[in-house]
């Protein structure tokens, strides 16, 4: 994880400190709920275990350079911590590692999607507060890049904020088939270890249960989520390509808002450049990057091998931070947003769809209208029908209020 792009608690959840306390709590979980089963723990046994200390990072990574092997070095590290010889025969009884390592990511996950859509709902009140402030200021649409017919930047936006909701739906959905557990043994078939204990450690640890694995479990739900984050991120991009566009010198319409002492080149001391725009489209392109190495791990030989495990490495705790970077920053710029109203006013042009309509209801064919309408004269576009989005919009307004007074939180959903 770059540090630019991540924020501290994003760093916390993927630290090397939060995995492995993680995975403690895990083979604790297991120890536990086997031994309401008569399997390999007492009380002597929970005694010793509490007063032995976890393994910290630094001695996991120097089993790890002896043994090559991230969980037998994590293992062996906290055996080393003791001498109890019970806890040397039942620690890890029954599991394989991926057991823990899936696990251990899903509740990561879980950590981390809810700091995601803390920042994406966030971003949608900024985006419906702006979309109300802007209801009435008239601009020129644009089609392909040129003037089309006269809309409201309000409306623009309301767009993008039920974009937003999209995405965290989705994000909603995909996050539910990531954050499950799975203690199952080798193979996956609870022939070593009860699918009773899986049940109870999802429980203690607040997963899901699966409904059917190998060693590993498949990755399809995996891809899923990659994509929901990278679709929040687009959502994102094609605001802030919005920003950029109404920024440029030949429209001035949107201006991104600047701190004092901000500068916009090295050279030319005139410019105010989109930064965050930009830094949002660039990184839009990684989040998308991601998806493709992510999915690609659903495919693997039989019942498992570990060529998805470099890839979730690097992608995950970097996806995570990605996603929720470009939603706080798109916020941010939402709620500086500068709009020059009377720039969006003078570069309104009427369109012809007006003309065009009129003449055919006197009685024009659609191609002699079209023809009419095209070297004629233009008229005012009529008033907008569009009440339906501002009461759609409005009912998700009155949902995120409410969200955020059950909270008990202010910045908080």
């Amino acid at each position: 994880m770059i540090g630019r792009y991540a924020s501290k608690e994003m760093s916390a959840v993927w630290s090397e400190e939060t995995k492995y306390a993680v995975w403690a709590q895990i083979e604790v979980e297991v120890l536990k709920s086997q031994g309401r089963r008569g399997v390999g723990i007492d009380s002597n046994l929970w005694r010793a275990l509490q007063m032995t200390e976890e393994p910290t990072p630094a001695q996991v990574a120097k089993q790890e350079e002896i043994l090559k092997h991230d969980v037998m070095a994590f293992l062996e590290a906290w055996r080393l911590n003791t001498d109890n010889r019970e806890l040397h025969r039942w620690l890890h009884y029954g599991l394989t590692s991926s057991d823990v390592v899936e696990t251990g990511q899903a509740v990561l996950l879980s950590e981390a999607n809810w700091l995601i859509s803390n920042a994406g709902y966030q971003l949608l009140d900024a985006l419906i507060t702006h979309a109300f402030k802007h209801k009435d200021t008239r601009r020129s649409g644009r089609t392909h890049g040129q003037f089309a017919e006269p809309t409201t930047w309000g409306y623009r936006v309301a767009d993008f904020a039920f974009a937003i909701e999209r995405g965290l739906d989705r994000l909603g959905y995909a996050s539910g088939g990531v954050q499950t557990a799975h203690i199952s043994g080798p193979l996956g078939n609870y022939a070593h270890i009860s699918r009773a204990v899986e049940l109870d450690v999802a429980k203690e640890m607040g997963l899901a249960a699966p409904d059917s694995a190998t060693q590993v479990l498949m990755r399809d739900s995996l891809g899923a989520w990659a994509y929901s984050l990278a679709s929040l991120v687009t959502i994102c991009e094609a605001f802030a390509l919005e920003v950029r566009h109404g920024q440029r010198s030949e429209v001035q319409e949107i201006f991104e808002g600047t701190s004092k002492g901000q500068e916009g080149s090295s050279s030319m001391p005139h410019k105010t450049n989109p930064v965050t725009a930009e830094k949002i489209c660039g990184l839009a392109k990684m989040a998308r990057a991601y998806v493709m190495p992510i999915t690609e791990g659903v495919a693997l030989w039989h019942e498992r091998d570990i060529s998805h495990s470099s890839v979730e490495r690097i992608a995950l705790p970097d996806l995570c931070a990605i996603t929720e970077h470009v939603l706080q920053e798109t916020t941010k710029m939402v709620n500086n947003l500068r709009i020059n109203q009377a720039g969006m006013l003078e570069n309104t042009r009427e369109g012809s769809t007006t003309m065009l309509n009129k003449y055919i209801r006197e009685g024009m064919t659609r191609n002699e209208a079209y023809k009419a309408a095209k070297s004629g004269t233009r008229e005012t576009c009529p008033p907008a029908d569009t009440q339906h989005t501002w009461d759609l919009l409005s009912m998700i307004r009155i949902a995120l209020t409410e969200a955020r007074v059950m909270s008990g939180v202010s910045d908080t959903w």
